[in-house]
């Protein structure tokens, strides 16, 4: 009676051990999933003219982006775009596809139809360039802090 008991208080552990790995695994499977591709954005972008940058929280101001390394065609690209007198919307029009390795495509899109655009702010104290874009009212919708290491 003894061994039955054991046996059975056994047998009901790997069950529930293995009912505790099977929810485990669906658990981590449902987390990978809920995973977006969108940025989120964290923190509020603001603009006093002498001073500007991302702080507060839930805005429209995007993770600082930090790229360490880019291919040459993304440092040409960003070289020109950081220019004085860049024409925005021909470099956006021309390098889409590498405009959209870094930049969120339906922004990049929102830029060449012209239904936003985008304002440079270059922070030279922190080394970091806001790329600011906004909609057609002048509304910020998305700010994308960026230092090109």
């Amino acid at each position: 009676m003894k061994k039955i008991l054991i046996c059975s208080f056994a047998i009901l552990a790997l069950t529930s051990c293995e009912k505790e790995e099977g929810q485990l695994q669906n658990q981590k499977t449902n987390n990978s999933t809920s995973i977006t591709d969108k940025p989120v954005r964290m923190r509020e972008y603001y603009d006093f003219g002498y001073k500007f940058g991302c702080a507060g929280t839930s805005g429209n101001c995007l993770p600082d982006l930090i790229i360490w390394s880019l291919t040459q065609q993304q440092q040409n690209v960003f070289n020109e775009l950081f220019k004085e007198d860049a024409n925005i919307l021909e470099i956006f029009n021309n390098e889409k596809t590498t405009l959209t390795e870094i930049i969120e495509p339906a922004i990049v899109d929102s830029v060449i139809n012209e239904t936003s655009f985008l304002e440079i702010k270059k922070d030279t104290d922190l080394m970091i360039n806001y790329l600011v874009f906004k909609d057609n009212a002048n509304i910020i919708t998305d700010v994308y802090p960026i230092d090109v290491k």
